[in-house]
Parts: structure tokens; sequence; C-alpha cells
């Protein structure tokens, strides 16, 4: 979907879905909804040291099946953006901020000489350990999310 406004179920669904990939087994080091200037819709960036480890592809797949398994959430695979830990914006963003459960939201800012036209930040986390094996969703029946 092209999300050229975000609304309050967006953000909701963002932090519902960050929450359920953790839960999966997805290490998160940063999380958030971001539109950057001059790059188009609203993207959720999902920063992993998993995409370093195990390749982009394997963690696209992982939120792909996440995403099928909750489509209530209302985010597909093509909403997001799966970014190792060294992505620029992730990175100066999650220098000038600390959120480890919440949401923050950033309007017009410069952080490190990148500009960020807005953003919805739930998560930023540092130092966070890639997974052993390559994320795989947990197969069979789908398990209610937690609050």
């Amino acid at each position: 979907m092209d999300k050229t406004v975000l609304v309050s179920a967006d953000v909701e669904g963002g932090r519902e879905f960050v929450r359920e990939l953790e839960r999966e087994g997805l290490p998160i080091s940063a999380a958030m909804w971001l539109k950057a200037p001059e790059q188009g819709p609203w993207q959720l960036y999902i920063a992993s040291p998993d995409v370093e480890k195990h390749g982009p592809i394997a963690v696209y797949r992982f939120i792909d099946k996440v995403s099928a398994r909750h489509p209530e959430i209302g985010i597909k695979v093509d909403d997001v953006v799966a970014a190792n830990t060294t992505n620029h914006f992730v990175n100066a963003i999650a220098g000038g901020i600390k959120v480890t459960d919440g949401v923050v939201r950033i309007v017009n800012s410069v952080f490190n000489n990148v500009s960020v036209e807005n953003a919805v930040v739930y998560k930023v986390r540092r130092h966070v350990r890639p997974s052993r094996t390559p994320p795989k969703a947990r197969s069979g029946r789908k398990q209610p999310m937690s609050a």
C-alpha cells in the first residue's frame, strides 16, 4: 500500500507488527515508520542484525510470513524496509534518541546531517545480537497477539 499519510491505526499496527516480529524470533535493534525527504511514502524500517548475518532475503521472507499470518494488522512486506544495523537513516535517528518501549514522533529534524521529514519511532536498542539461524516464522496456527 502506498502510505502518503500515516494515521493512528497505522501507528498502532506498526507497534503490534514489531512486537509480533520479535515474538516470532527476529532480533530488532531499531523499528520506526520513516518518511524521508523526497523518498515517497511512509515505510516501516526494521533494523536487525539478522540482515547482515543471514541476508535480507531471509529476513524479508520471515516478514512476509508473519504479515500473512496477521492480516488484521494491515502491514504488508511492501510496506517494510529490512535494514541492516548500519543503515544511515536508522543510525542517524538512533544516535539522537533512546526508545525502548513506546512511541516517539519526530518531525522536520536533522540528526547527524541526515534530514528526517517525519518518523514514528518504536524502538532503538544498541548491541542486539543476531539469531544463530536464519529467522523462520512459526508454523501452525496463528497465535493471538500479545498486548
